[in-house]
């Protein structure tokens, strides 16, 4: 199960260029699934809450192709929290409680597969998710 959350995590910030705080402050009911859409409406914050997003314009709804979109289902087919009010992704060592915590999941998956797949990482280098998001424009 850990490995379909992570790939979707990865999948959705990669596709959507989502920041990864308004990616963890999702939950179920955020995702628009007759619309196709992904609605952007908080951020989570490091003291472990929802607050408002970076800036006003980040404010929106984004699109979610057909891909992007089986691949949320499948996941939410899989999650144990896949109530409208549960995050998409959530913390599996906290309960569902809080999503996941992105610098661990960078620091223990992300990371070391991006550079198993050939990324060249100079240590002491941040990479994660951030990268991700700007990939799009690259």
């Amino acid at each position: 199960m850990q490995n379909i959350l992570h790939f979707t995590l990865v999948f959705v910030v990669a596709a959507t260029a989502l920041r990864s705080s308004e990616v963890l402050s999702l939950r179920w009911a955020d995702i628009l699934w007759e619309e196709r859409k992904i609605r952007i409406v908080k951020s989570w914050k490091k003291t472990g809450v929802d607050g408002d997003t970076k800036t006003p314009s980040s404010e929106r709804d984004v699109p979610m192709g057909r891909v992007l979109a089986h691949y949320l289902n499948e996941w939410r087919n899989q999650t144990p929290y896949g109530k409208p009010t549960d995050f998409v992704f959530p913390s599996l060592k906290k309960s569902g409680s809080v999503p996941i915590c992105v610098s661990l999941f960078c620091a223990d998956h992300l990371r070391p597969a991006a550079k198993k797949a050939g990324v060249v990482i100079p240590d002491g280098h941040r990479w994660g998710l951030h990268n991700l998001r700007h990939s799009l424009s690259n």
